[in-house]
């Protein structure tokens, strides 16, 4: 299976583009948003299951992925100029807010210092909001308290890696969710801070658990492909439609959660294989010898070395 980071966006002619809009192969004149390397464009539908990015004459830098992600986003928001800010608690009000201008990549100087902002955007009044954006890497203490001493209304927009493309950028800043103030003027009453580090501390038990679910994705997706590889190398060349389910026979660690005929386990020694992992497929035609069209395999590489 390929593991390689699937790029969505690039650099074209300074500007960040998708893949589905520039040419497929070399043609595509683009460069990595980190490196800065030639990349090629792989959206020849007829086979490429999932259209991307890659680096044509070197290895993935890396930070592909998530500079990409994070150019992008900057780049529509410069362009439609529109988001969403949140509640100061909570994710439940919509606060749709669109800017006169967007300056990117603004340096800001303070008593003798300066920061680099991602955005700021100034509205209609004339009044100013700093966004910032976090892929990976969130906003530190030490650029947190610079923030709060410009007096600056400042909000950091998380963008998952699933974030692949304009579409759904959009759907990050001009939805609710996703946003949390780092600085706003009442924030400097203590008793406020009290309520938002509690309200912070439940934000990121909800992040892992969202990274949690992203981990669990990725690796379902894999186990599928490794089960497909099963059933070719140990089906001995007779045609089964597909993966129905992975289970744990009677008699071993743990229950199978499968409704399976006692006739498809005829072949399974449950006893001589306990602890080993049995993976369930569908016959393309029901094998009139037995009662169902079931298949059972014992799928050796899990077997467990302590038993």
């Amino acid at each position: 299976m390929d593991t390689k980071v699937k790029i969505p966006f690039a650099e074209h002619n300074g500007k960040i583009v998708h893949i589905s809009q520039v040419e497929n192969g070399l043609s595509c004149n683009c460069l990595c948003c980190y490196c800065g390397a030639k990349l090629i464009a792989k959206n020849n539908s007829d086979n490429i299951r999932e259209p991307h990015f890659a680096h044509y004459d070197s290895d993935d830098c890396g930070k592909s992925l998530e500079t990409s992600i994070h150019k992008a986003a900057k780049q529509y928001l410069s362009e439609n100029k529109r988001i969403i800010l949140p509640d100061l608690f909570y994710y439940d009000k919509s606060n749709l807010i669109d800017f006169e201008s967007v300056e990117l990549e603004k340096t800001i100087n303070y008593e003798g210092s300066s920061i680099k902002v991602d955005a700021l955007c100034y509205t209609h009044n004339d009044h100013k909001i700093i966004v910032e954006f976090a892929v990976s890497h969130y906003t530190g203490e030490k650029k947190k308290q610079i923030l709060s001493k410009l007096k600056i209304p400042t909000i950091e927009v998380s963008l998952p890696l699933a974030c692949i493309s304009f579409e759904g950028i959009k759907t990050i800043l001009e939805e609710s969710g996703f946003k949390e103030w780092l600085y706003y003027p009442i924030m400097d009453s203590p008793k406020l801070k009290s309520i938002i580090n509690e309200y912070k501390k439940e934000l990121k038990i909800c992040k892992n658990k969202l990274l949690d679910l992203e981990r669990d994705n990725d690796y379902h997706k894999s186990e599928i492909s490794n089960l497909e590889e099963l059933r070719l190398s140990q089906n001995n060349g007779k045609v089964i439609n597909g993966f129905i389910g992975i289970g744990w026979g009677q008699k071993l660690d743990k229950p199978i959660h499968l409704s399976i005929n006692e006739a498809d386990l005829n072949d399974v020694i449950l006893d001589k294989y306990r602890n080993y992992r049995l993976i369930i497929f569908n016959r393309k035609e029901e094998d009139s010898k037995r009662n169902s069209n079931l298949v059972v395999f014992i799928d050796k590489r899990h077997f467990n070395k302590n038993n």
